[in-house]
């Protein structure tokens, strides 16, 4: 499954209120040995994936991110 993400400059409260007033998701991204990358998903586009995915098959699913 491919999922769009773009990345996050700042990580304050008032920016995490403003993303989710207009249905965005926060996300960290882990990498041993890497930085983490602090990013959004778009509510919408996760929203049309997840229906995509059979019932109980979530924790399986791999996405791809752009």
């Amino acid at each position: 499954m491919k999922l769009s993400i773009v990345r996050r400059k700042k990580k304050s409260k008032s920016q995490l209120t403003e993303m989710r007033a207009k249905k965005n998701i926060p996300a960290i991204l882990y990498g041993k040995g890497r930085e983490n990358i602090i990013a959004e998903v778009s509510g919408d586009e996760f929203a049309r994936v997840l229906r995509r995915i059979p019932q109980n098959h979530l924790s399986n699913t791999v996405f791809e991110l752009s």
